[in-house]
């Protein structure tokens, strides 16, 4: 599903930011990319989502090279890719509802598909009760559960989360973990990027480290080894 082949990308001052990355997330697979400020971790969503190209190397998204898609075919491609911030990034003057809805309006979505399609979503990640609620009405942990009803309101095959919880407390960071993973689950290949290289302790996952510019370990933890180590 995601692809870097011997990836490499220059900042504007002639610096590499990425050297040599080479990694895949195969679908349904969640992924931990960690690494401190300045290790690239932002450089990745960016070559992922195709507003950035690499210098050296080839990134594959869901069968779309990076040195054959055409300019025009990049906004199809990241309809299949969901994105979660840090900061929420919700509509303020919209509803629960009216976020989620706004996303199938901008694709052209019919009114009545649209409208089963948003009480699913606000049914499975527990929003029902909220749907009337303005973002500022909300908890942080309610507004990014709202962000990630957003971001797969379209059933794309990758998410990308961008420290998903860091404004969050303990116990509302463990319930946006557990929704990723469930995601997951359902088959969506799920990128989480994070400085907390803990942040999906006891979750199978890989986790590739980044340090500057490279990566340092790739790792996987599965049920079989917190059954071993437990």
């Amino acid at each position: 599903m995601i692809a870097f082949h011997e990836v490499s990308k220059r900042l504007p001052g002639g610096r590499f930011d990425l050297r040599n990355i080479t990694f895949e997330a195969s679908k349904g697979e969640l992924t931990l990319i960690t690494g401190p400020s300045g290790s690239g971790k932002s450089t990745i969503l960016r070559l992922i989502m195709m507003e950035d190209r690499p210098d050296r190397g080839k990134v594959v998204i869901a069968g779309s090279s990076s040195d054959t898609i055409r300019r025009r075919e990049i906004p199809v491609l990241r309809r299949k890719i969901g994105m979660v911030f840090q900061d929420f990034k919700l509509l303020q003057e919209r509803t629960v509802a009216e976020n989620l809805s706004f996303v199938l309006e901008v694709t052209g979505d019919r009114k009545i598909r649209a409208r089963s399609r948003v009480m699913k979503v606000m049914t499975d990640l527990g929003l029902l009760p909220m749907q009337d609620a303005y973002p500022e009405e909300l908890s942080g942990g309610e507004q990014q559960k709202v962000a990630i009803g957003r971001a797969i309101i379209n059933s794309p095959l990758i998410l990308l989360a961008d420290e998903p919880t860091g404004n969050l407390d303990a116990d509302s960071a463990a319930e946006i973990l557990r929704l990723l993973k469930e995601i997951g689950m359902l088959g969506t290949t799920v990128v989480l990027v994070s400085h907390r290289q803990d942040l999906l302790k006891g979750i199978p996952h890989q986790r590739i480290e980044l340090r500057a510019g490279g990566i340092q370990q790739i790792s996987r933890q599965s049920i079989q080894d917190m059954t071993t180590h437990g």
